[in-house]
C-alpha cells in the first residue's frame, strides 16, 4: 500500500498544475455566481459541486462539468495504469494483480472521496449564506465520480488480466 500511496503522491506532484486549474476554474465560477448573480439556486451549487445536470447549465457550468469530469477520468487512467506504462516488472514480480488492483481501488475511491469533501467544504465556505448544503447534495456530489472510479476497477482488471496473457503468449 505505501507503494501505492507514493504512486498517487507522483501523479499529483506531476499533475499538480491540473489540479491548480481545477481550483482556479473552481475559484472562479464561485466568484462568478456570488458577484453576478443577484439569486443563487440550487442547480447552480450542483453544478459548482460537480452534479451534472445539462437541462439549464450556462455555457461556464457546462464547461465546468465537463472539465470535473474529464480530469477525473485522466487522474483515474494515470493512477489505474502507472505500473503497466512505468514499471511492468512490479506486476510481475511483486504483486498478485488482484490484490494490486483491489488495493488501487481502495486508495483512490479514498482520494476522490476526500478530494470531493475539500471541494464541498470551499464551496461551503464562499456559500455558507445559504441554506441548502445537505447531505443529500454530498452524495449526489460524490456518486458520480465514486461510479467512475468503480468503472475504471473493472476496466483495470480487465486490462491487466489481458495484458497478463498477452505478455505470458510472448514469453
Amino acid at each position: 500500500m505505501k507503494y501505492q500511496v507514493w504512486v498517487l503522491k507522483e501523479i499529483i506532484k506531476r499533475n499538480r498544475g491540473g489540479f491548480g486549474i481545477y481550483f482556479l476554474f473552481l475559484f472562479s465560477i464561485s466568484i462568478m455566481h456570488f458577484l453576478s448573480s443577484s439569486f443563487f439556486n440550487l442547480q447552480n451549487l450542483e453544478a459548482l459541486l460537480g452534479v451534472f445536470s445539462f437541462s439549464e447549465a450556462s455555457y461556464f457550468e457546462l464547461s465546468w462539468c465537463l472539465f470535473q469530469l474529464f480530469f477525473l477520468l485522466y487522474v483515474t487512467y494515470l493512477f489505474y495504469f502507472y505500473e503497466i506504462e512505468h514499471s511492468p516488472e512490479f506486476i510481475f514480480l511483486r504483486v498478485n494483480t488482484l490484490s494490486l488492483i483491489l488495493k488501487k481501488f481502495v486508495l483512490f475511491s479514498l482520494f476522490v472521496l476526500f478530494f470531493r469533501i475539500l471541494v464541498y467544504l470551499i464551496v461551503f465556505i464562499i456559500f455558507k449564506h445559504y441554506s441548502f448544503f445537505t447531505l443529500t447534495l454530498f452524495l449526489k456530489s460524490v456518486s458520480l465520480p465514486l461510479f467512475i472510479v468503480l468503472v475504471f476497477f473493472l476496466f483495470s482488471i480487465f486490462r491487466f488480466l489481458f495484458y497478463q496473457v498477452q505478455k505470458g503468449e510472448k514469453s
